[in-house]
């Protein structure tokens, strides 16, 4: 069953309705931090990226470059991002760490934020039957070394899982009965 149908139209949120959409939460950290380096149509690259201002959700990052051809490999991925995926995934490819669909979708998001230079949030809640759920959220924002052209993504992921230790992102994948809810937001520039 695929989560989303790839034509659907991804709706474009006012800066004060994206952010209110993050609450306090480490993602809004992390949109704060990236508008502070964006100066107009500017977008910052990753060699302006400073951890230290971002200590707080440094486990939740992840980033992602542009190789050769259409691939994205990931340059970095905190503890958290590591355990999501149930491996470090530094190094390595959307294609080797993603299942088909997730890639899928993931891809969508990436092609969509390079369409519009502009930061994207994805939230769902996976039912895994039997009353347990799975939330998921992601913020990313794209980077560009020469202020225009992107070719790299900083991103942050949240979940809840009442589990311990928690499941891994391919393990939900692979078990979700149903999407509960499912919000994708870019940010209006």
């Amino acid at each position: 069953m695929d989560c989303l149908a790839a034509e659907q139209a991804v709706p474009a949120l006012s800066l004060p309705a994206f952010r209110d959409a993050l609450g306090d939460s480490g993602l809004a950290l992390l949109l704060d931090y990236w508008l502070e380096l964006c100066d107009g149509a500017y977008l910052p690259g990753r060699r302006e990226i400073d951890p230290g201002q971002l200590k707080p959700i440094l486990p939740a990052l992840y980033m992602l470059e542009r190789i050769e051809g259409d691939g994205l490999r990931f340059r970095l991925a905190g503890t958290a991002v590591r355990g999501l995926f149930a491996q470090d995934i530094t190094g390595r490819s959307l294609e080797e760490v993603l299942p088909e669909r997730a890639r899928r979708n993931a891809k969508r998001c990436y092609e969509t934020v390079d369409r519009l230079a502009t930061a994207w949030l994805t939230r769902i809640a996976y039912d895994l039957g039997q009353g347990d759920h799975y939330n998921y959220s992601r913020l990313v924002c794209p980077l560009a070394s020469d202020g225009k052209r992107i070719d790299a993504y900083l991103g942050a992921f949240e979940t809840t899982d009442i589990y311990a230790p928690p499941r891994s992102f391919a393990e939900v994948e692979d078990r979700f009965l149903a999407i509960l809810t499912r919000q994708e937001a870019v940010l209006a520039r």
